[in-house]
């Protein structure tokens, strides 16, 4: 199941990630791209938060040339994703998802996640 394309890397990243096999998707991430750990990690954390594996700087040089061969990649509102992090009982992530999103300090952050 190794993807042969940058459309098919993103499907089985964000399949996996979302089915919680972070580790699962590093290494299908590092084996297409040849990234290091950390910088695969970071990415796998970015979809983890709901963001696009392609708006890491790293993914840069692996998008498709072709920018309508790219998934559909306009998702949830930040307050609908916030919304699904909290009832899946990870506030820690719905509060780096806002800071990285919106530059807000961690009160901040906290108290805007907590009103939802």
């Amino acid at each position: 199941m190794r993807p042969a394309t940058p459309q098919e890397l993103h499907r089985i990243v964000t399949q996996l990630t979302r089915q919680g096999r972070q580790i699962h998707a590093i290494k299908e991430l590092r084996q297409f791209t040849g990234l290091d750990l950390r910088t695969a990690k970071a990415v796998v954390d970015g979809v983890a938060m709901g963001r696009d594996m392609w708006s890491h700087p790293a993914m840069t040089r692996f998008r498709p040339a072709d920018r309508d061969a790219l998934p559909h990649t306009a998702g949830p509102d930040l307050a609908t994703r916030v919304r699904e992090l909290k009832a899946a009982g990870r506030e820690e992530q719905a509060v780096h998802l806002v800071r990285g999103e919106t530059g807000m300090g961690e009160q901040e952050a906290r108290t805007f996640v907590d009103s939802l």
